[in-house]
């Protein structure tokens, strides 16, 4: 009997969402903050899209490297980066959460460097929120959108974006 218990604890754990009261304040101002205890300003966004069977993902990353005679050709290795993934790109604030259906999971990673010899180290925010302003990948080839995540005091970032949809 203990056991068809646990089981069914787990199903239900399986299946909920993790979230917060965290009460996103986009700012009016370009996409920085702190990323591993350290300033971070973003200079460079690019979005992609990829689609598998009939599911379509978009990918942004932004870096605080510029290359602005080719915006698509940062490495996805970039230390200092912010990035993400989601299916939807509608109109309309997606709040971060995590769960274990990764079908309702939406988080957003910083990545940095600790130091050379132990490498790169990712944040996951689970708190704030994200929003896709403007979308058009026919004529300006642009992504614009704000976003608002935490992670801890020294992991946070918020301000405007704007990727350069890069075709694949």
């Amino acid at each position: 009997m203990k056991f068809i218990v646990v089981l069914l604890l787990l199903i239900m754990i399986s299946c909920t969402e993790i979230g917060s009261n965290y009460k996103h304040n986009f700012k009016d101002q370009e996409l920085q903050g702190k990323i591993g205890g350290k300033e971070w300003v973003s200079k460079n966004g690019k979005a992609s899209l990829t689609q598998r069977d009939s599911t379509t993902t978009w990918s942004f990353q932004f870096s605080d490297l510029r290359d602005e005679n080719a915006p698509c050709s940062f490495s996805s290795y970039d230390i200092g980066k912010v990035m993400f993934s989601t299916k939807n790109i509608d109109p309309g604030v997606k709040k971060l959460k995590m769960s274990f259906n990764l079908s309702k999971a939406q988080t957003i990673t910083m990545v940095y460097d600790q130091d050379s010899a132990k490498g790169p180290m990712n944040k996951i925010a689970l708190e704030g929120a994200f929003e896709i302003t403007e979308f058009d990948t026919v004529n300006k080839n642009i992504i614009k959108g704000r976003m608002d995540i935490y992670s801890d005091d020294d992991n946070f970032v918020n301000g405007n974006f704007e990727a350069t949809f890069c075709k694949n």
